[in-house]
């Protein structure tokens, strides 16, 4: 694992500047190559392989190489040559991408300069960075860029770019939870924030960040893989986490801004203390590949509903499992594939139960159970695993979505 910093070296009339990195100053210097040698590389050592890789075409090599060579070599690392063709053609810039890949070893740190970046380079640069960054795990410490044109009193500043990098972070994690229902990665980020926001003192607002992946991490995974009916109806906890560090969150760069927007209003499709969050969590289950959850999620939560509706306490530990097994075989009644005789339990509580389905509903949560169970046992047994699963789940959560809708909601909710 080395440092290098990776430079392009361009064919412009250079001139002497002092440069500025954060608090940081070089002397005055021809090259930004030398600037950033000077301010990054106090620690750096020839013998763990810290370089500075500087990018060349045939052009710059000719026009300035000697002279940035010789202002690199007073500086205890080394300094490389590493020739890239001009890049006019789409063949160029992927030999231009494989010869920037290639300068990499896992584990590296990288910091990257794009002041001289010619055309379409400083794109072509970012690309691999992503790509170097899940391939052979560089570590991107800084990139930067000397803003020649913002020069002041003889001092050109050096711009902080690595929020572009952060930013693609922020896409990816915000990717996997919005389509693929994966929260690690999110999860991972706010952690991160938090202690970056922590550093600077904004304590509640790093809490606030802190607790919010927490919540969503216990709902979004825990909570639903778990297919913990009582949590999924709740819900109050990550709302209220979320309504929190809405309150305290400070400035982030803009595109955050967005992208949480986004998962926050994807996330409010549940509401607190809500049964139809029985539906909302099976339809985020099935449309992000847990299908077995989203069977669990909506058979159970629908048989705590039915035992809402004839005044039975779904939670309640002493008769509650016995009375949630005769759930489905009272919507085999109102099918006639069952005789209410034929079930042994507590007569009164199944004619109640009888009378909570319609045709519809009764045929959506027999045919859950059955799909359910098959995918549970593997298709084994007598539970065969059906073909249709998941435009049948899509279905149910339809017809149950609206068999809920029209039941009072006093008693769902009492």
């Amino acid at each position: 694992m080395a440092k290098i910093l990776i430079s392009t070296l361009g064919t412009g009339d250079y001139k002497e500047s002092i440069y500025q990195l954060g608090s940081q100053q070089s002397t005055s210097v021809k090259f930004i190559q030398e600037a950033l040698v000077q301010m990054l590389s106090s620690d750096w050592s020839i013998k763990n392989g810290d370089c500075a890789k500087i990018l060349c075409t045939q052009g710059a090599i000719t026009k300035h190489w000697d002279n940035l060579s010789q202002c690199l070599s007073q500086y205890k690392i080394s300094s490389v040559q590493t020739s890239i063709p001009d890049g006019f053609n789409e063949k160029e810039l992927w030999k231009i991408f494989q010869i920037i890949f290639d300068l990499f070893t896992d584990g590296d740190e990288v910091w990257f300069d794009l002041t001289h970046s010619f055309r379409s380079i400083p794109m072509l640069v970012l690309t691999v960075i992503s790509y170097a960054r899940v391939m052979k795990n560089i570590k991107v410490m800084g990139i930067f860029y000397g803003a020649w044109e913002a020069k002041t009193n003889g001092i050109t500043p050096i711009f902080f770019l690595d929020q572009f990098v952060k930013l693609q972070d922020w896409t990816n994690a915000s990717q996997d939870f919005l389509a693929f229902g994966e929260i690690g990665l999110l999860k991972q980020l706010l952690d991160q924030e938090s202690r970056e926001i922590l550093k600077n003192g904004r304590n509640a607002e790093a809490e606030a960040t802190k607790n919010l992946a927490s919540s969503l991490e216990n709902y979004f995974s825990i909570t639903l893989s778990k297919n913990d009916i009582a949590e999924i109806v709740s819900f109050k906890n990550v709302r209220n986490k979320i309504q929190d560090f809405q309150n305290n969150r400070g400035e982030q760069f803009p595109a955050f801004s967005n992208l949480f927007d986004r998962v926050s209003e994807k996330s409010l499709e549940f509401h607190e203390n809500d049964w139809g969050n029985i539906f909302t969590a099976a339809r985020w289950c099935a449309d992000h590949g847990k299908i077995l959850n989203a069977y669990s999620i909506l058979l159970e939560g629908v048989i705590s509903i039915a035992l809402l509706l004839i005044g039975k306490d779904p939670q309640e530990k002493k008769e509650s499992i016995d009375l949630r097994q005769l759930v489905i075989p009272a919507s085999e009644v109102v099918l006639g594939a069952k005789k209410i005789d034929e079930i042994i339990g507590d007569r009164s509580v199944i004619e109640k139960l009888v009378q909570v389905f319609d045709q519809a509903s009764a045929q959506a949560v027999s045919g859950l159970a059955q799909r359910r169970n098959g995918l549970f046992h593997g298709g084994t047994g007598k539970a065969q695993l059906q073909k249709d699963v998941l435009t049948s789940i899509n279905t149910s959560i339809d017809i149950l979505r609206d068999w809920f809708k029209q039941k009072d909601p006093k008693v769902i909710t009492s």
